[in-house]
């Protein structure tokens, strides 16, 4: 399973890392326990600002870009 954070556009390049990688990692930590570990590999990572889910021309549209997308692809 990829978990992979983003954000918007505000803020520092840096603060962008930051957010994404905790945003990820959040949905990580409760994700793991509750999955059969030999069914799902992690792969946690961030994108940041750099693939909007929408463009960044409004506070709604970065709500949206904010989150976390997660991608399961069997063995």
């Amino acid at each position: 399973m990829a978990v992979v954070g983003y954000t918007d556009d505000l803020g520092s390049a840096r603060h962008g890392v930051v957010c994404r990688r905790r945003r990820a990692a959040a949905v990580a930590r409760v994700l793991r326990p509750k999955l059969d570990k030999s069914d799902y590999s992690f792969s946690v990572s961030g994108r940041g600002e750099a693939d909007p889910a929408v463009p960044n021309t409004s506070e709604k549209n970065r709500k949206l870009n904010r989150r976390v997308e997660l991608t399961y692809r069997p063995a």
